[in-house]
């Protein structure tokens, strides 16, 4: 929807789109079946139990460690908030900063800080890689190979730390843009402003919240102080 919303146009134009969207998912799904089949003949099942597993350690998150109608209250505000402040910025490619914040915004303050700096330093490694490719050799079958290696390097990091997966990811858009002609420069520029607006909303939400309950903590310690010293005092013998 951000990505759909960064470029409107009628229905044809949202008909043709998602099209390719679901031709290249359907495409990569029969590759990775394939894949699996000829590398996994005994093992041609799908297997339930990590999905399950993980599941239940995202209901177990949101009973016991956070609210899920809170999160949607902080998601909401984000991406309004980075949607209007990239079209005050007027950036190309705005819907990059209410991406990224939706991508570090994690429950715990420290997590979206790390994932937020992550996400950073993964954006700037990526633009230099991308960069420095582009101007040793800016040729297309140059770009067209180095950006399937960075695709290639992003799915094979999915589990591994999120900064490196960044790495290759932007270097696959900057690559895959400059490719197309465009001016990629501007293109990294654009993706490490969205990343910082981005980052910096979704820590700023969650910064205040721990602000504000840290106050609150405070002040129902201090009653609770109160309340104790007044039953004590009530208590004593006159």
């Amino acid at each position: 929807m951000l990505v759909a919303g960064g470029f409107p146009g009628d229905l044809h134009q949202a008909l043709l789109r998602g099209g390719l969207v679901l031709g290249g998912g359907l495409l990569q799904l029969l590759f990775f079946a394939l894949v699996q089949k000829a590398l996994y003949r005994s093992q041609w099942r799908l297997r339930t139990g990590s999905l399950k597993a993980h599941l239940r350690e995202v209901v177990v998150l949101f009973e016991d460690r956070f609210r899920l109608g809170r999160y949607g209250f902080y998601a909401a505000a984000v991406v309004a908030l980075c949607q209007t402040l990239t079209g005050l910025l007027d950036y190309g490619h705005g819907y990059w900063a209410p991406m990224t914040a939706l991508l570090v915004l994690k429950p715990r303050l420290g997590d979206t800080w790390r994932r937020g700096l992550g996400r950073l330093g993964g954006t700037l490694a990526g633009c230099l890689l991308a960069g420095t490719v582009i101007w040793l050799d800016n040729t297309p079958a140059v770009l067209a190979a180095a950006c399937l290696l960075c695709a290639a390097g992003a799915y094979l990091l999915q589990d591994g730390r999120y900064s490196l997966q960044t790495l290759f990811i932007t270097g696959t858009t900057v690559l895959m843009v400059a490719l197309a002609g465009a001016p990629e420069a501007s293109i990294a520029r654009e993706r490490i402003g969205s990343t910082l607006l981005g980052g910096t909303v979704a820590l700023l939400f969650l910064a205040l919240e721990a602000g504000v309950a840290r106050i609150l903590a405070r002040f129902q310690r201090r009653r609770r102080l109160r309340q104790a010293n007044t039953s004590k005092a009530n208590r004593a013998p006159r």
